[in-house]
């Protein structure tokens, strides 16, 4: 298992989600004749700069789409937006040598869907002291890290027939898992055995019974879906599930002996990045 991040959440079948994506979770829910459904969890990305502080008589003269300077906390007037002219901010003269300080407001755009890494801009400040000028460069950084969230629609067999319908013929059905991260993030997504298994095989329960099921990777059901054989794909946009979403291919085996009623288990899905 990668060491950086894990995502996990085990959910009930009889309740749905309401944690915060970020205490990072998910649900996976598995059910015959009942259909459960879990919510579906995105976070914003979010990054605020910290205050920066200039000396002297300054104005700038710089505007970028993705962080903006502004001169009030407000966040109402752009300093150097280059549009309406250059914003100053203005110092009165005081005789001797004196320490003067302007803060700068910076600000990101919530929700942008840019790639993890380290974000620098250099930003120009002309200091003017009416006989003569000078130019100060600072630089502006963020940092934007790898970040998943997950969400997952119920695999949902429907009626179960092993008298007739189904008593040579297996039940199939899909469910999918969605995972959203931030754009050039590799996930690998893995599935337990849920919570009704006996060795290597899943069940759902009712009551006291069980019905034997398996969900696989692939449309042909040769190849289970468990912590071994595992899906991963690399996000592209935070606004697009990997892969279009993974799909969980659902099957009961044919011709169980088992009592009426509704089964159900409930799969835990771990997403790593």
């Amino acid at each position: 298992m990668p060491s950086s991040n894990s995502v996990r959440k085990r959910v009930r079948h009889e309740k749905t989600s309401s944690s915060d994506f970020d205490s990072s979770v998910a649900a996976f829910s598995v059910c015959s004749q009942l259909l459960l459904a879990s919510r579906s969890h995105e976070h914003q990305l979010r990054e605020l700069l910290g205050l920066q502080h200039l000396t002297g008589d300054c104005n700038f003269d710089v505007h970028d789409p993705v962080h903006t300077l502004y001169r009030d906390a407000a966040n109402s007037i752009i300093w150097g937006d280059g549009t309406s002219g250059t914003q100053y901010l203005s110092f009165t003269p005081v005789p001797g040598s004196t320490q003067l300080s302007a803060t700068i407001y910076a600000t990101i755009p919530a929700g942008l869907d840019v790639a993890p890494g380290t974000y620098t801009d250099t930003i120009q400040a002309t200091l003017n002291w009416g006989t003569g000028s000078s130019n100060r460069f600072f630089t502006v950084t963020a940092t934007v890290g790898s970040e998943c969230t997950v969400s997952s629609s119920s695999v949902n067999f429907g009626a179960y027939d092993p008298v007739s319908a189904n008593a040579t013929t297996p039940r199939d059905s899909t469910g999918t898992v969605n995972v959203y991260c931030t754009p050039g993030t590799l996930a690998t997504v893995a599935l337990d055995l849920g919570t009704h298994a006996s060795g290597s095989t899943r069940r759902m329960l009712a009551g006291a019974d069980l019905l034997t099921y398996e969900i696989y990777r692939d449309s042909t059901r040769t190849v289970v879906w468990n912590t071994t054989n595992t899906n991963s794909g690399t996000s592209t946009s935070k606004n697009t599930p990997i892969n279009s979403g993974f799909i969980a291919y659902g099957r009961i085996p044919a011709g169980q002996d088992v009592t009426i009623g509704s089964y159900s288990d409930t799969v835990l899905v771990t997403v790593n990045y």
